[in-house]
């Protein structure tokens, strides 16, 4: 991954991190995007076919939009090969879900209302 891409993804992580980050989901079932005054970025994951090797592979990519919803870059990132950045991209990929889906929030208002119903 070119420097430039390693420093967004890393700023991306930081920022869902402490939540100054909000991403949205799309029509895809496991795309998330964030929209930005400029385009948008968009992770997506899904598993695809190695038509090579006859395997089935989890794949991730992100993918940077302009201002007119064209994609200006797209890099893909295959779990099958030795690639050092997909598992940074995958902790983008869970980290935008999680904050799409709220699913901290919801896991603390489950458990406040556990702990109300059992105190």
């Amino acid at each position: 991954m070119e420097d430039r891409i390693k420093k967004i993804v890393d700023s991306l992580i930081t920022g869902t991190t402490t939540g100054k980050l909000q991403w949205h989901g799309t029509e895809r079932d496991d795309e998330y995007i964030l929209k930005l005054s400029k385009g948008a970025i968009t992770v997506d994951s899904w598993e695809g076919y190695d038509e090579e090797s006859g395997d089935s592979s989890n794949l991730v990519d992100i993918a940077f939009l302009n201002a007119l919803g064209e994609v200006v870059e797209r890099i893909i990132f295959p779990s099958y090969v030795a690639y050092p950045d997909y598992a940074r991209m995958m902790e983008l990929h869970r980290l935008a879900k999680r904050n799409s889906l709220k699913i901290d929030e919801t896991l603390d208002d489950f458990l406040e209302e556990i702990e109300k119903k059992i105190l």
